[in-house]
């Protein structure tokens, strides 16, 4: 039996809107479920709401496991929730029913989403994110929030505070006794007269190094009350190629015998652009960027001129989609040339990847405000 969205005792986010008191997004480091939950601003309430909607359309049992992964101050979890809710409501907006949701954990042994249409085909999608940067860095990453959420208590209205990881840990500290060793270095440099004359507090712990420095002085130390996070600057474009890579070589491996077409759809998060490299990882072109190489060689559909993985049916490739940023993305779709079963017409608002002077450049279709009925500026307007 097909689930309709209905209304239920679960909301993503409180429903009193006294309680919240942002008007902008804070200094300190706040993740960003909490952002959206506190914001009073117009825009973050539109995102509240869109988010809500879509989450009708979550199987009444399933509710409590999704809810689980929003209300969380693990960014990760969230955005790869979020990112579940718009391709669920993304298909559904375009005639696709769903079937049957697996397990938010990935526990399963199918997809996230089983959907059929109104001719009877049935579509497994499954959604993925890839964040430019390896399980390691990312547990580094969470790790550095953690540290920065509970300094976050302490409140110091003199400076602000970098924290920097590096190295490859053993394993994952306790956060508490880290926070403790810089809340008592906080305390020399509050006592200091200037925070240019303060040496960087440097721990090594579990093979990591953490660097705490301060980062420049408070002028006006009654605007925020808690100044501490800065965020992390990332390279701005990463080796995408081989972490997209990673994401659908795990993807395709764990499903092999499904009864209807299989869409990976994959969010990349990272700046740079990614119709070229999608090609490449696919096709195992050479140089994509610069030159369409005429040379067979290995990707993940083709290997030295032989197919493989016919048992997906295409991948549905998203550039930096987020809560905020739905109206004006668009997706792109390539489709296994020999996929063992036919991909029937998805009715997505879709950009195509063209050849253009020997090299892939990205031909942009409708964007999401269309299916999503939002206007062309939303949440803006």
């Amino acid at each position: 039996m097909t689930p309709e969205p209905s209304q239920s005792e679960f909301q993503i986010f409180d429903t009193e809107d006294t309680k919240r008191t942002l008007s902008n997004r804070p200094s300190r480091v706040i993740s960003h479920y909490d952002f959206l939950n506190q914001s009073c601003e117009l825009k973050e309430k539109k995102v509240r709401i869109f988010l809500e909607t879509l989450f009708q359309l979550v199987p009444e049992e399933h509710r409590k496991q999704v809810l689980s992964r929003l209300q969380t101050k693990n960014d990760f979890d969230f955005q790869s929730q979020v990112f579940e809710l718009l391709i669920l409501g993304l298909f559904y907006r375009r005639g696709w029913k769903l079937i049957t949701i697996e397990n938010p954990n990935l526990s399963g042994g199918r997809p996230d989403f089983l959907f059929k249409n109104c001719c009877g085909q049935e579509l497994y999608v499954e959604a993925t994110v890839v964040y430019g940067m390896s399980d390691e860095e990312k547990k580094i990453e969470k790790l550095r929030k953690d540290i920065l959420h509970k300094l976050d208590s302490i409140v110091s209205p003199l400076l602000w505070l970098g924290l920097k990881i590096s190295g490859n840990p053993t394993r994952m500290p306790k956060t508490k006794p880290i926070v403790q060793e810089i809340a008592r270095w906080l305390e020399h440099v509050h006592n200091t007269k200037s925070f240019r004359t303060v040496s960087p507090k440097i721990l090594n712990i579990e093979g990591m190094v953490l660097k705490i420095r301060p980062m420049q002085e408070r002028y006006n130390p009654d605007k925020f009350t808690r100044p501490f996070g800065m965020e992390r600057r990332w390279n701005t474009c990463p080796d995408f190629n081989k972490f997209l890579s990673r994401t659908l070589a795990k993807k395709f491996d764990k499903y092999k015998d499904l009864n209807a077409p299989l869409v990976i759809a994959v969010n990349n998060t990272q700046v740079c652009k990614h119709f070229h490299t999608l090609k490449s990882t696919l096709y195992g072109v050479e140089n994509p960027e610069k030159q369409i190489s005429s040379e067979p060689s290995s990707g993940l559909w083709k290997n030295r001129g032989h197919w493989k993985n016919t048992q997906v049916g295409a991948v549905l490739l998203f550039h930096r989609l987020n809560a905020w940023d739905v109206a004006r993305r668009t997706a792109v779709l390539e489709k296994h040339p020999m996929a063992k079963h036919k991909l029937p017409f998805l009715n997505l608002p879709l950009g195509t990847i063209v050849e253009n002077d020997h090299r892939y450049i990205q031909e942009y279709g409708k964007q999401m405000y269309i299916p999503f009925g939002l206007s062309e500026a939303w949440p803006e307007k």
